[in-house]
């Protein structure tokens, strides 16, 4: 069954498990690299094919560094290995017999590692898996933060605005406009200079990526840490039964197949069982396991969002905010709503007088009476400008006690008492005002339309001036609600940016990928939005406590913004609104969306954050001992409970889905029927494992990992570092994906294991952030690790973590 794990063994020791012993490896290492590239790994691969029961070989490995445009493809020598090794061995290479190795566009990353590995196949009989193993750094580093930055800073600099548009008031506010005038003006320089390092290091190529070194650097703290996308592609090769040349499999094989009908025909009506078997299928095994064959798998590796150059003395987001009064944050939440309402009308305002102008001038009578119910929906926002406001004072009398009421030098006077009863109902909604009466001119309405415009505008602006008031009376009597140097909303800003640099790129790059998605994706997108499975490997025990409680809240964060992808001539973003609601628009050439349906682009789709927590190391064995892991059961329960809304409301709209991209509709009753199954044991399995509450149980991850892969969502895997313990976990996911959707023999799965740790691009990862290829592992924090998480010898030893 897809998404079981083979039986536990223990790592062969030395060399054998990591297939380095030259006794029994095909071609020892010290003589192929004297050997040609092409010809080596070619000759290298031909031996592999000669002998099936040879362990996994690894072909080659290539470095390659992309130009500045973000189109990324594979390199010279892949291309020209498998194109020849698939000319020899299968003729004329075809488009997708080249699969793994075609030249594609691979926006939001650079800098890409590959290495290709051949490994065994038991379906069908005698096949192989070609599998390339690719990683690179994520563009959106450093693009993000940029942009959030700008964006950060304009709200501190609305808010000086707005306390310096306030007129002379009494001594205490006067003081205290003061003070909090300096407090954010201080933000913003602190801000400026972080964004002016920032763009730096972007423009002059510096570093291309943040490495675990630098994740405490003051420069680089809204930076992500080790940034990198990780892409699996699989294609399955097979013998010709009548010659001894490989061949690309096209199909599953018949006896597989036919199996699989004879398992789900029972549920077809006897009209329905009249069609033809294979037609049947094929929908069904594209919704549940789509593309057999030929696949590509993509996680995003980052280190855990956390304000590592704030220290974790107070702890991290969650117990910080903990502390604060829920009043205080509620009032913080209305207050950003009631200026968010009175940055819009405003301008608003001013559009529809300039629109009712031109259409009275133009005596174009249906555009008049648009512009008009526009201004009668504008009117009612405006009325409910003053409802907020007044909300916003409620709130704050109840955050603070009785004190004394102090004298606002310009009382703003309600704004509706502004509106002219006479001009009034030539802007009602219920159309029994007609404008164009027998006793009304052009001239007359005119003339009071602007009259109106102008007690408008006027009691706007001091509806302006009254928020304005508010906003300083709730920052002086709530100071930790203020954006200073150091404060609760400084490390909130620090790990949204980390977080969203990695959400962004995680959606690029699935935009990219969308030939291994499901039918229902695309319709499940666009009505309950993207789903991302955040996977952290942090102990609860000391700092790694606190990091946690910053990337919890952070990953929290993220279900408030919205994305949107549009078609552009260059690979960019653009972040607008107020944090955390903000939405991204994402910009992508028109030659890397044709896998993108046109319904995707221009709408604004929502976000589904989920994370799930399991520390492994020798840390979490102490929080275990001593009750310090309430904090990681916290997180699985909420993130199951999100996770369960979801995927609830997937399967009440699967029909819909379905019926939204099969054409098929008998097929579709049988993958409706086969998706609700599947859907209920994942979820339920992975309920169990979250509450058996076991040391150290990585069944939790492994389960909302295969609840990920069923939905088609985001998968993202974080530790401190995003080196060594994630990519014991992302080899891990790699091994499963190939023995549960690529019949790899569970016999081979550990030596599988041992072969992605040791020759893939997880341990080049660990060379780019510290300048060596080893995992930062001792002899003792492995004792106590899972033993599906150890390293094989030779690939560890002491280094920075």
């Amino acid at each position: 069954m897809e998404g079981t794990i083979p039986e536990e063994k223990e790592f062969c020791k030395g060399s054998q498990s990591a297939g380095r012993d030259e006794k029994d490896s095909h071609v020892p290492r010290s003589r192929s690299r004297k050997m040609s590239a092409e010809t080596g790994h070619l000759a290298h691969l031909y031996r592999m094919l000669a002998r099936p029961e040879a362990p996994p070989a690894r072909v080659s490995r290539v470095t390659t560094n992309y130009s500045g445009n973000g189109v990324a493809g594979p390199s010279s020598l892949h291309a020209s290995l498998h194109e020849s090794y698939l000319s020899r061995r299968c003729g004329p290479c075809s488009q997708q017999a080249s699969f793994v190795s075609s030249p594609t566009e691979w926006l939001a990353v650079s800098n890409i590692s590959e290495v290709m590995f051949l490994f065994p196949c038991s379906e069908p009989p005698g096949s192989k898996l070609v599998v390339q193993e690719k990683m690179g750094e994520g563009s959106m580093t450093w693009t993000v933060p940029t942009k959030l930055l700008i964006l950060l800073n304009e709200r501190n600099k609305d808010l000086i605005s707005r306390l310096e548009e306030l007129p002379k008031l009494n001594e205490y506010y006067e003081s205290q406009r003061q003070s909090l005038t300096t407090d954010v003006r201080d933000m913003v320089a602190y801000y400026d200079a972080r964004l002016a390092e920032a763009r730096e290091i972007a423009e002059e190529n510096k570093i291309s990526f943040k490495k675990t070194v630098q994740k405490a650097d003051q420069e680089l703290e809204f930076i992500a840490t080790n940034l990198h996308v990780q892409r699996l592609a699989i294609e399955r090769i097979r013998r010709s039964e009548s010659s001894p040349s490989v061949e690309r499999s096209t199909s599953d094989s018949h006896a597989q197949a036919n199996l699989r009908v004879r398992r789900v025909s029972s549920d077809l009506t006897s009209g329905d069982r009249k069609q033809d078997e294979s037609e049947c299928l094929r929908p069904v095994l594209s919704l549940l396991s789509p593309k057999h064959n030929q696949a590509s798998h993509d996680m995003i590796t980052v280190g855990a969002p956390s304000a590592h150059s704030l220290r974790f003395k107070t702890g991290g987001l969650h117990r910080q905010l903990s502390a604060i009064n829920p009043a205080d944050i509620r009032l913080s939440d209305v207050l950003r709503e009631c200026i968010r309402s009175s940055d819009d009308i405003v301008p608003r305002v001013e559009s529809l007088h300039r629109g009712l102008k031109k259409a009275m001038a133009s005596q174009n009578v249906k555009r008049i009476r648009e512009v008009l119910q526009s201004i009668g929906k504008a009117i009612e926002d405006s009325t409910r400008l003053e409802e907020q406001a007044s909300l916003v004072q409620s709130e704050l009398s109840t955050v603070v006690a009785k004190k004394a009421v102090h004298q606002f030098a310009a009382e703003a006077m309600p704004v509706k008492e502004y509106f002219d009863d006479a001009v009034l109902p030539l802007f009602s909604l219920d159309g029994q005002h007609d404008v164009f009466r027998e006793d009304s001119s052009m001239c007359f309405i005119l003339s009071k339309v602007g009259k109106f415009f102008e007690n408008w505008t006027m009691a706007l602006n001091r509806a302006r001036s009254y928020i304005n008031f508010l906003v300083l009376k709730v920052y002086s009597e709530v100071p930790t609600l203020v954006a200073g140097v150091g404060s609760v909303v400084h490390r909130r800003d620090i790990v949204f940016s980390q977080a969203l640099s990695a959400l962004i790129t995680g959606i690029a790059s699935r935009l990219q990928n969308l030939s291994t998605v499901s039918t229902t994706w695309l319709p499940m997108t666009l009505t309950q939005g993207y789903l991302v499975v955040w996977e952290s490997l942090l102990s609860t025990n000391g700092d790694e406590h606190s990091m946690l409680e910053d990337m919890y809240v952070g990953v929290q964060l993220l279900q408030h913004v919205t994305m949107e992808v549009i078609s552009s001539r260059r690979f960019g973003v653009n972040i607008t609104g107020q944090l955390p609601a903000v939405h991204v628009t994402l910009h992508m050439p028109a030659s890397s969306l044709t896998n993108v349906p046109d319904k995707l682009l221009g709408v604004r789709c929502k976000i589904t954050p989920c994370l799930f927590t399991q520390g492994v190391n020798e840390k979490q064995v102490k929080a275990d001992w001593f009750g310090d892991s309430k904090l990681q059961d916290e997180i699985n329960s909420f993130s199951h409970s999100v996770l369960s809304r979801y995927v609830s409301m997937y399967l009440d709209n699967l029909d819909f889905y379905i019926a939204e991209g099969e054409s098929n509709a008998a097929s579709g009753r049988v993958a409706a029927g086969l998706l609700k199954k599947r859907a209920v044991l994942y979820m339920g399995s992975l309920a169990t494992v979250i509450e058996a509450k076991k040391e150290r149980n990585i069944d939790i991850l492994t389960c909302a990992s295969q609840a990920c892969l069923l939905f088609d969502g985001i998968r993202l895997v974080s530790c401190k570092s995003a080196k060594d313990r994630t990519g014991m976990s992302v080899t891990l996911e790699e091994a499963c994906y190939l023995t549960n959707r690529f019949d790899l023999p569970p016999e081979k799965f550990i030596d599988t294991l041992a072969t992605l740790r040791s020759d893939g691009t997880r341990l080049e990862n660990t060379r780019k952030n510290i300048g060596t290829a080893r995992y930062a592992f001792h002899q003792m924090q492995l004792k106590v690790f899972p033993k599906l998480l150890r390293p094989p010898d030779g690939t560890y030893g002491s280094a920075p973590t």
